[in-house]
Order: C-alpha cells, then sequence, then structure tokens
C-alpha cells in the first residue's frame, strides 16, 4: 500500500529534508513527515485489505496531521483528503479522481496557507503536478501519475531561485534564494513514491 510505502521512504528522507530546512526553517521538515507517515502506515493495519481508497485516503490525512503536527501536517494531509474524496465509491484510484483531487487540493491549500505560485512553497510543485496530471488523465493512471511526478520534480527544482513569501522562510537572508524549498521537494518525493508504486503493481 501506498502509504505504508510513503513511511518507508520518508524515514529514509528524514536527514536530507532536515538539511534542507535547516536554512529556511525549524530543521524538523524530515522528522514531522517521518511521524506523518509512520502514524498513518500503523493505523492502516487496523483496516480490511478490500477497504475503499477514499477510506483508506482520508484516514491517511487524518492520521498524518496527528503524527506530523504544526503547518506541516495541515497541509500535506489535505493532499490525502482530497484524494480520497475525489475517489467517491470507486474501488480504485483513477485517473480523473487523481486529477480532480489535485485540482481541489491546490485549491484549499491555496486558501489555508494564503499562498500563490512563486512564494517559494509546497504550492510550488504542487499546482504543476496538478496541471500535468490533467493534462494526462485520458492516457490513463499510469500516465497522469508520471506526469504530475516528473512536473514536480522539475518544479521542486525552479524552487532554489524563488524568495520566500511565506512561513519561516520570509524571514532569513533573501527570503531563502539559493536553497530548494523543502515542502516543494516532499511534494515530489510523494509522487515518486506513488508513480513507483502504481508501476509496479500494474
Amino acid at each position: 500500500m501506498w502509504v505504508a510505502c510513503l513511511a518507508d521512504r520518508f524515514a529514509d528522507l528524514e536527514r536530507e529534508l532536515n538539511e534542507l530546512d535547516q536554512p529556511v526553517g525549524d530543521g524538523d521538515h524530515g522528522s514531522a513527515l517521518k511521524r506523518g507517515f509512520r502514524a498513518a502506515a500503523e493505523k492502516l493495519t487496523d483496516f480490511k485489505t478490500d477497504e475503499l481508497p477514499q477510506a483508506i485516503l482520508m484516514m491517511a490525512g487524518s492520521e498524518f496531521v496527528k503524527g506530523a503536527g504544526g503547518a506541516s501536517g495541515l497541509l500535506f494531509s489535505v493532499l490525502f483528503n482530497e484524494l480520497g474524496r475525489a475517489c467517491g465509491e470507486s474501488v480504485r484510484l483513477e485517473a480523473p479522481a487523481f486529477a480532480n483531487g489535485l485540482a481541489t487540493c491546490v485549491e484549499r491549500i491555496t486558501k489555508i496557507g494564503k499562498a500563490k505560485l512563486g512564494d517559494k512553497t509546497m504550492l510550488d510543485a504542487l499546482q504543476p503536478a496538478s496541471l500535468a496530471a490533467a493534462e494526462k488523465t485520458s492516457d490513463g493512471l499510469v500516465q497522469s501519475i508520471s506526469g504530475a511526478a516528473a512536473a514536480a520534480e522539475i518544479a521542486a527544482q525552479t524552487t532554489i531561485d524563488m524568495v520566500a513569501k511565506r512561513g519561516r522562510g520570509q524571514y532569513v537572508a533573501e527570503g531563502g534564494k539559493g536553497h530548494v524549498d523543502p515542502g516543494a521537494r516532499s511534494v515530489a518525493y510523494i509522487f515518486q513514491s506513488l508513480k513507483t508504486q502504481v508501476v509496479s503493481s500494474t
């Protein structure tokens, strides 16, 4: 299951993401995400194997925010909650639900975080991923996720030249210019993990 894979992946990424966060934040971004995914994965063991994606993803969002805490916990939980809602009663995640869930996620995070594209936040990777997913919807889930993963990876790297206008990064020298935003990098890693999981199951 994707949530369990994310727990393993972000345990490995903890140090890297903390180091990315040190120049622009509290230096604990990786630790927060590790806690969040671990909490979600542990809760997942209570679910039946035939549970609907909506229930699993929304559970992941709920448990993630409890485990991660803080702003990161709240904002990243939106991704799972909105993907879950988009699935409805479907027995599997499909390309239209994936694209629609991402689009709604972008809207909600924009509203909650009061951020926009170019502010050097997770949104700078999430919005391009959402647009790429929508463009590939007719090609199927694997292509839609692959498009999102590729777009998020490229977009995350572009944050190195941005000046932060939200979060703690806005208060450091030059708004963290010269450093990749850890939230954007984490978004890219999440989609890479989902791509790997979906491709391996097809």
